[in-house]
């Protein structure tokens, strides 16, 4: 397990270029990433954060857990299914996803293109971009 520095740039999110510190590792054939966000606007509390690739797959699982839970898969030119469950309530996600690409290392970055779709809805495009530094100081 690498300790690593994480930045992160999203048209969703409203605190861009704050940094986290997580974890890389490379284990049983998946690159695991997760971390610890502090609270963003209006949140009570932060989020644990976990993005799952399992090598070869092509499939990147990201589930966060805090005041709003979520559970998305991206897998690159592919429809697929998210959840978000939010304190207004359970709501269904269709993911369609035009770019991915994950980290090889602790000093990489993952960058996903995909449009976001609440059923009944218009899609919303997001480039999201994880920037992964080693973090140096811890071991």
């Amino acid at each position: 397990m690498i300790k690593v520095n994480i930045r992160i740039s999203s048209n969703f999110q409203e605190r861009p270029d704050a940094i986290s510190s997580g974890t890389f590792e490379m284990k049983d054939g998946q690159h695991i990433l997760q971390w610890f966000q502090l609270p963003e606007k209006d949140e009570p509390f932060g989020a644990q954060y976990i993005l799952t690739y399992k090598i070869g797959s092509g499939i990147l699982d990201i589930s966060r857990t805090g005041n709003v839970v979520s559970k998305m898969r991206f897998c690159s030119g592919a429809r697929t299914r998210g959840e978000l469950a939010t304190p207004e309530g359970c709501f269904e996600l269709e993911i369609y996803t035009h770019l991915l690409v994950v980290p090889d290392g602790p000093n990489d970055e993952a960058h996903l293109v995909y449009d976001l779709t609440f059923l009944g809805q218009e899609p919303m495009r997001n480039e999201l971009r994880i920037f992964l530094t080693k973090n140096d100081d811890e071991n």
